[in-house]
């Protein structure tokens, strides 16, 4: 596959999965099966949130696999675990999840995450009005 097996790090993991996309589209498979699994195997060790968190590059990575029922439950946990930084860009936006837009599951996360927002947001502007 690889001249030399590619070594997919902490530092790198997001080329790898762009890189991997783009060996997907040109039908070489085999070739990107190696950059996401690598990809997966580094993220293991790293926390799901924060500056260093990876967020959810493993539900992109599943989705690139193939693996729909494990990208959606995957991204479901991470919207229950309550990420919602650049939510709307990140998932919503993200063409890589694009796969998934007309699947009922993932329907349901989005407007989970709009009902979560309307709430914040009327919250938010009830305790602007109280303190008028």
């Amino acid at each position: 596959l690889f001249a030399n097996e590619p070594d997919v790090t902490a530092g790198n993991y997001l080329h790898a999965i762009e890189v991997a996309s783009l060996l997907i589209g040109t039908g070489e498979r085999a070739r990107a099966e190696q950059l996401l699994d690598g990809g997966l195997a580094v993220i293991q060790d790293m926390p799901r949130f924060g500056i260093t968190g990876y967020g959810f590059s493993d539900v992109v990575i599943y989705t690139l696999k193939g693996d729909t029922n494990q990208a959606l439950a995957v991204l479901r946990t991470v919207v229950d675990e309550n990420l919602r930084g650049w939510w709307r860009f990140s998932i919503e936006k993200n063409p890589h999840l694009e796969p998934h837009h007309n699947d009922p599951r993932y329907q349901e996360i989005i407007a989970d995450l709009e009902a979560d927002m309307a709430a914040q947001l009327a919250s938010l502007e009830e305790s602007n009005a109280a303190s008028l």
